[in-house]
C-alpha cells in the first residue's frame, strides 16, 4: 500500500521542517487560551520519537494483508447460483476525538488500507492538527 508508505515519509520529513514548531505554537495559543489540562496537551505534543512511531504504525499498516475483496464464506445454493461473502469498504467514517496527532495519522492509514472515506471531527477547544497534511 504506496499510500501509507507515503504519509510515513512524509511524517519523516516534517520532521525536520517547521511543521512542529508551528503545531506546538498552534497548542500554547489555543490550548491555553481553552483551558486544557497539561495532560491534553502533552498528548497533543509532537515530539521526534512520536512522529517517528507514527511513521512506523503506518509502515506496518502498510505491510497488512489487503482485506478488500477476500471471500469470508460461500456457498452454492441447490439451484446452481453461487452466493459468497465478500469483504468490502463501509464508504465514509466519521470520527470525532480530541485532535491527537498519533490518532489522526492511525485513523487515516486505516482508512486508506480499507479503502474507505474518513471525515474528522476534533473536539472543539483543541487545536487543529493541520499542518499534518499540508
Amino acid at each position: 500500500m504506496m499510500f501509507c508508505f507515503a504519509i510515513a515519509d512524509e511524517l519523516i520529513n516534517k520532521k525536520r521542517g517547521n511543521k512542529k514548531q508551528r503545531i506546538k505554537i498552534d497548542l500554547e495559543k489555543k490550548g491555553k487560551k481553552n483551558g486544557l489540562s497539561f495532560a491534553l496537551l502533552d498528548r497533543m505534543t509532537l515530539t521526534d520519537s512520536r512522529i517517528e512511531g507514527m511513521a512506523q504504525s503506518l509502515r506496518e499498516m502498510a505491510a497488512f494483508p489487503d482485506p478488500i475483496g477476500e471471500v469470508v464464506t460461500g456457498w452454492n445454493h441447490k439451484n446452481g447460483m453461487s452466493i459468497t461473502k465478500k469483504r468490502v469498504p463501509l464508504g465514509v467514517i466519521g470520527m470525532i476525538y480530541e485532535s491527537r496527532p498519533n490518532v489522526t495519522v492511525d485513523a487515516a492509514g486505516l482508512a486508506i488500507k480499507s479503502s474507505n472515506a474518513i471525515i474528522f471531527t476534533w473536539f472543539r477547544r483543541c487545536p487543529k492538527f493541520k499542518y499534518l497534511f499540508k
